[in-house]
């Protein structure tokens, strides 16, 4: 997929008013226990359902009833129907205030896929129980595509100033010059949308770039481990360590840039994830099934829209390494990954476990300048500060990779779940004082 196709599904920024109305159906989101009374094992699970959606919706309505924004609105339809249409126009204002909530919501978890972590997930639950009872509550997610096609400008994507003013590598002073000539040449036909459409391309620009950082500095990492040097070996033996096959130390670098790679290109493709959950989660013609997959109960569906998407981007990496080691199975709608939104959830999790690498080995040298007491027990127990950061470094791409996942570990998931073991015996290692000492107080983003 090219840049243009891309930057097509990058979503609108929200306004002033929408951060209110999201803010206003988050809290109803936050104090709704839909999950926790749907998801069980229950005789009557539609009569259950239907009560559950009804009472959230409630929540929902009353907190966007007191925004001051629905009363406007209301009136502006009073307006156009009269007094005859006051019943219908205020139902139909109620509706499509909700409809607009929940697109907002949605629009906001892709702008930042960090936040929202359980409301996101409840709130895609009751839509999708919301679709089975064929009430709907849905509406496109607005995109730049959408935006433009309204303006009737979707050459502005194929411009190359405006890819250079969005880039987010360019000085401040330069963009400015560069957002005044494209002022000049669409202004009148974008109209007050263009800085909109600008700010959000340039903000989701900034968060892939942001989150592929942490992985590219462990890839470059791993270049210091290419050639097989004392110190250095990457070697891992099946039963040894956990590690669940045998790989030589060329194997074994392969196997792991790989899967930074992989990593990586998803990353860069996580707006088109997100419409191809949506896609499949919000299909009236997928429906789930609530099972336990043996780490719980689930909703357990197809996803083919997510499934084309990790496919592309297999392809992708496949065609930008030099060999191919391990599984190449994607498990999606199995036991394994039961939803699209298991899918992306252990995705928008990597730039937070490896970022949070990055930042202690970057912080081990800084402490050691800082406090001489941390110099010496670095010094004591593991020789220096660059043979503390190569043990930690060997040790994550021995053990983070070492095919404790399913499948042995070498399947596209299982390579994560092999990173996620790695991460919960992070106390056991050697190491770990160090950890503690430059900070650490977790992988999952949360100080």
């Amino acid at each position: 997929m090219n840049e243009i196709d891309l930057l097509r599904h990058v979503p609108i920024r929200l306004t002033k008013e929408e951060r209110i109305i999201h803010r206003s159906v988050v809290n109803a989101l936050e104090i709704s226990e839909y999950v926790d009374n749907v998801d069980i094992q229950c005789r009557n699970k539609q009569a259950t359902i239907e009560r559950e959606v009804a009472e959230f919706l409630d929540s929902t309505l009353s907190m966007l009833l007191a925004t001051p924004f629905f009363r406007q609105r209301v009136r502006k339809l009073l307006k156009r129907t009269g007094d005859d249409g006051k019943d219908t126009a205020y139902t139909g204002a109620i509706r499509e205030y909700a409809t607009q909530g929940f697109e907002i919501c949605r629009r906001y978890k892709r702008l930042n896929s960090t936040f929202m972590r359980s409301s996101y997930g409840k709130l895609m639950w009751i839509l999708m129980d919301m679709k089975i009872m064929s009430d709907n509550y849905l509406t496109p997610i607005w995109t730049i595509d959408d935006a433009l096609a309204e303006a009737g400008t979707k050459e502005l994507l194929h411009d190359t100033l405006f890819r250079r003013a969005t880039d987010p590598s360019i000085p401040a002073v330069e963009r400015s010059q560069l957002v005044a000539e494209l002022q000049q040449t669409y202004g009148n036909t974008v109209g007050g949308k263009l800085d909109l459409i600008l700010s959000s391309v340039i903000d989701s620009r900034e968060a892939i770039h942001a989150k592929c950082r942490p992985i590219e500095r462990v890839l470059l990492w791993l270049e210091e481990f290419r050639h097989h040097h004392s110190g250095r070996d990457l070697s891992i033996s099946r039963g040894h360590g956990g590690c669940c096959f045998s790989h030589s130390h060329e194997q074994q670098y392969t196997f792991v840039r790989n899967s930074l790679i992989l990593w990586i290109t998803i990353q860069k493709h996580m707006n088109v994830f997100w419409a191809s959950i949506e896609d499949d989660l919000l299909n009236p013609a997928l429906t789930y099934q609530f099972v336990n997959t043996g780490q719980g109960y689930q909703r357990l569906q197809p996803c083919p829209s997510t499934m084309r998407v990790a496919q592309m981007c297999l392809a992708e990496t496949k065609k930008s390494v030099n060999g191919w080691i391990g599984s190449d199975v994607i498990h999606l709608g199995d036991r394994d990954v039961p939803n699209p939104l298991v899918f992306i959830d252990k995705y928008t999790q990597v730039p937070l476990i490896l970022g949070e690498l990055v930042s202690i080995v970057d912080d081990m040298e800084r402490q050691c300048a800082l406090y001489e007491s941390v110099a010496r027990i670095i010094e004591q127990k593991h020789g220096s500060v660059q043979d503390a950061r190569r043990e930690i470094l060997r040790d994550f791409f021995r053990f983070g990779f070492n095919g404790s996942g399913d499948d042995g570990g070498s399947c596209i998931d299982g390579r994560l779940t092999s990173v996620w073991n790695w991460c919960s015996r992070i106390q056991k290692k050697s190491f770990y004082p160090i950890f503690l000492l430059c900070g650490f107080t977790g992988f999952d983003g949360h100080c």
